[in-house]
């Protein structure tokens, strides 16, 4: 109910359109309808998958036709161009970020300002604009730190997703000399290639190419080989116990992933979008740094 909160709180306004992608998280439909009924004069747009065994193509179909009714609009083939080409440049820009940091170890981005970053693709703006421009401007400057900058070999985790909405994790980490980077939850992966004739048919293409919650292995394959090119510590995950969505595949995948590359995964039981005990998080976070420093002569 953070949505709610924010709004009673007078953080944010009270939106006209409220767009529930369902795509993931199928509780995200449902805490929408709260939404709405507590403020009435919100438009509810639901995005919903089909549920039971379906073939790709038959889900991609489904996908595009409802994102084609709920848009109850016409674009122009240019504004329709226009609007796919910022995007994609918005994506490769951010992808670039992620990597030029990723590489130097979080050593240009902290945990939290590389979640809080890549996070933008979970807002909706009203203009993309200033959005596309602040991106651009960030990229410029990180590589301009980085030719500056003295680089050295730092203890990282790669992360699911540093948990953001409780900011002390990635500080306390720190303190431990330990960085933060990923997110896996921002991967993606190729999914089957599906015809793209219209901007319904490349939002449900691109949405269909999203990793997480969609094939185990693949995610595994992933994060496994993150951990070896950013020369990680390990893989940090957890942060997710609560939600039956996300936390019910964390422990299989982690299987995979050490099975397939040897690297340590470390559980962070605590809970992502609620407050948290500080002090037993810093135990916990303080048990990983101890047994990551137990490992510092074990090469991965």
């Amino acid at each position: 109910m953070t949505d709610g909160g924010t709004i009673e709180s007078g953080c944010i306004a009270p939106p006209e359109v409220l767009w529930n992608w369902g795509l993931l998280c199928d509780v995200n439909n449902k805490t929408g309808g709260v939404l709405q009924k507590n403020y009435p004069d919100i438009i509810g747009m639901d995005i919903t998958q089909l549920k039971g065994h379906f073939t790709g193509q038959e889900r991609f179909q489904y996908l595009s036709m409802q994102i084609k009714q709920k848009f109850h609009m016409e674009i122009s083939e240019s504004a329709e161009r226009k609007a796919w080409d910022q995007w994609i440049f918005l994506i490769l820009t951010m992808e670039s970020i992620t990597e030029l940091n990723n590489k130097t170890q979080g050593q240009l981005l902290g945990g939290n300002d590389l979640a809080l970053f890549q996070s933008i693709l979970l807002t909706s703006f009203s203009d993309w604009i200033p959005v596309i421009e602040a991106v651009k401007l960030l990229f410029i400057e990180l590589k301009d730190r980085k030719k500056q900058m003295e680089y050295s070999e730092e203890n990282c985790l790669y992360c699911y997703y540093v948990p953001l909405t409780t900011p002390e994790v990635s500080t306390i980490f720190a303190g431990y000399g330990i960085n933060l980077i990923g997110n896996t939850a921002f991967l993606s992966y190729r999914a089957e290639r599906y015809p793209q004739q219209s901007l319904s048919d490349k939002i449900a293409s691109m949405c269909m190419q999203i990793l997480i919650s969609n094939d185990r292995a693949a995610e595994a394959q992933k994060v496994c080989k993150r951990l070896k090119e950013y020369r990680c510590r390990g893989y940090l995950t957890g942060m997710f116990s609560n939600d039956r969505w996300i936390g019910g595949n964390q422990k299989d995948i982690a299987r995979l992933i050490e099975k397939e590359s040897g690297y340590p995964v470390f559980f962070l039981e605590m809970d992502f979008w609620d407050s948290n005990n500080l002090d037993t998080l810093e135990d916990r976070i303080r048990i990983i740094a101890e047994r990551i420093k137990l490992s510092q002569g074990y090469n991965y």
